[in-house]
């Protein structure tokens, strides 16, 4: 809830208002609203539902939160979708798990779907370490390693892009 509260004080008090009454329509699904004061067109809300039973349980918990945005973006025909490093901030999740987990299954979705959406990972700027995780993740992808070898998507890097 920190990521979501903190990007809906970013986004204006209109966005809050519209949050908080389709949350209690749909708490449970994935749900828009406007964007507001942040430079993007819509918001995307989607509960990362974490499932800590096991360590591979909790690694498909990140890979269902990423499949699901990609697959709303794909069924709306959005051409691009930002995500938030989820977990690195204030619930300390190590940022080489999310960053491998969560580009690894960007990677499967757009290999399968062969559709063209753009998936940006937004991280903060005061967030170096995570930065560094995705930047490595990224390399060995691009390498072919541990993951299916990539021949059809760029990667790019920038920290243009803040919140």
């Amino acid at each position: 809830m920190f990521l979501c509260q903190s990007i809906l004080e970013k986004a204006g008090p209109a966005v809050t208002q519209e949050y908080i009454e389709a949350a209690k329509l749909s708490p449970l699904k994935p749900f828009e609203t406007n964007s507001g004061q942040l430079q993007c067109r819509k918001l995307l809300f989607l509960p990362w539902e974490i499932n800590q039973t096991s360590k591979e349980a909790f690694y498909r918990s990140i890979r269902d939160f990423v499949s699901k945005a990609v697959q709303h973006a794909i069924t709306a025909h959005y051409t691009s979708i930002a995500f938030p490093s989820i977990g690195c901030g204030q619930l300390q999740v190590d940022k080489n798990i999310v960053a491998n987990e969560m580009l690894v299954e960007a990677q499967k979705q757009l290999l399968t779907a062969n559709v063209l959406l753009q998936i940006i990972f937004v991280i903060l700027p005061e967030q170096i370490d995570v930065y560094e995780a995705f930047q490595a993740k990224l390399e060995s992808l691009k390498k072919g390693n541990p993951e299916t070898e990539d021949t059809q998507i760029s990667y790019q890097l920038t920290s243009k892009y803040m919140l």
